[in-house]
């Protein structure tokens, strides 16, 4: 009750706002445009936003697109340039220039008139056909084999982002298959994973606590675990949000601070809400091993945050197993103090110095 209180008082004027701002900018676009017709805007805009649900943005599209015509151009000037026929003069040369980006179906009249009647020029023309579609770009699609991968990997850690989805019954059908599979697999990959670092490394640092402390004053294995659970929370603190986000905040151009240490918590909680999600607008030769680096972020902060979990519940007054057990407080201090002798004894031989 307390949450959507605070969430209707933050968030319900900033909509607000934003709605008034969507609608004026659509009465203002249907002023300067006369003779775009309203129901066919509605319908625009429909398409769009239906497309965009299943993973397809325009704006990135236009961004593809912008970019595949400067990388023609620039082709297209080096074979000008390189051109047997580069020594004519320049007003033809920046004739042919534009022509070759003519796309449409062309008779020989209408050819000639846009050639000026010049046979010479008409050798380097090529024109090509406005009704054939557009090319749509192949580059940075949803479902490229990267692209895809981190569709996975949000489906087998239970992130889900959501910003992607499958459009075909196929595709609905094995993320349903390969979800029930894959998730059961995974957590029980991962709960090896973290037997294997609560009994190496994470043991090994709180005996290490349990001597430094026992040098100098008595201490029960009850604050210990406090003590080692908020050094550990505070070392996956900074690896898990606090240094991925000032990456992230270099890597994304568009993000804030907040913006990734927002996404960065969402991620690591498995809360997955969708609105940031990384490499969607890199456009450079690093966008796989960006991806990659998600992909792994992705399965190292799950795989950390469950370790986290597997400590906290270490300790009796948060393991919800004992929660309503009734045990006098006699009791369980001696378990605790039976087991801090347990692990002193079976550390005794260990030289803890050489670990750190």
């Amino acid at each position: 009750m307390l949450g959507a209180s605070l969430f209707v008082l933050f968030e319900a004027k900033a909509e607000l706002r934003l709605r008034d701002q969507v609608l004026h900018s659509q009465q203002l676009f249907l002023e300067k445009n006369d003779c775009l017709d309203a129901k066919d805007l509605k319908q625009f805009v429909k398409s769009i936003m239906a497309a965009n649900d299943k993973g397809v943005n325009l704006s990135k599209l236009n961004d593809l697109l912008e970019l595949s015509a400067v990388k023609a151009n620039e082709t297209f000037n080096e074979d000008v340039n390189d051109h047997p026929l580069s020594t004519m003069r320049p007003a033809t040369v920046k004739r042919n220039r534009v022509l070759t980006i003519v796309k449409s179906d062309l008779d020989e009249e209408i050819k000639e008139e846009l050639t000026g009647g010049e046979n010479s020029v008409d050798e380097t023309i090529q024109i090509t056909k406005l009704s054939t579609p557009i090319k749509v770009p192949t580059d940075m699609t949803n479902w490229e084999f990267l692209s895809s991968l981190n569709y996975v990997a949000t489906v087998v850690t239970t992130i889900g982002y959501g910003h992607i989805s499958p459009a075909t019954a196929e595709g609905k059908m094995l993320t349903l298959i390969f979800g029930a599979i894959t998730i059961p697999l995974t957590l029980l990959f991962f709960s090896i994973i973290i037997s294997t670092i609560r009994d190496g490394p994470v043991k090994a640092i709180e005996i290490w606590l349990i001597k430094i402390f026992s040098r100098h004053c008595r201490i029960t294995l009850l604050k210990i675990r406090f003590l080692h659970l908020l050094l550990v929370t505070f070392i996956l603190f900074m690896m898990l949000i606090l240094l991925p986000a000032f990456i992230f905040v270099q890597l994304e151009p568009e993000w804030t601070f907040l913006d990734s240490f927002y996404y960065c918590f969402i991620t690591i909680t498995t809360v997955g809400l969708g609105d940031y999600v990384p490499a969607q607008t890199v456009l450079n030769e690093n966008r796989p091993f960006y991806l990659i680096g998600t992909i792994l972020y992705m399965y190292f902060g799950l795989c950390m945050i469950m370790l986290w979990i597997a400590l906290v519940l270490r300790i009796p007054y948060f393991n919800f197993k004992t929660f309503l057990v009734i045990e006098e407080p006699e009791i369980a201090e001696q378990k605790l103090s039976d087991e801090e002798t347990c692990l002193l004894s079976q550390n005794s031989n260990t030289n803890y110095s050489s670990i750190y």
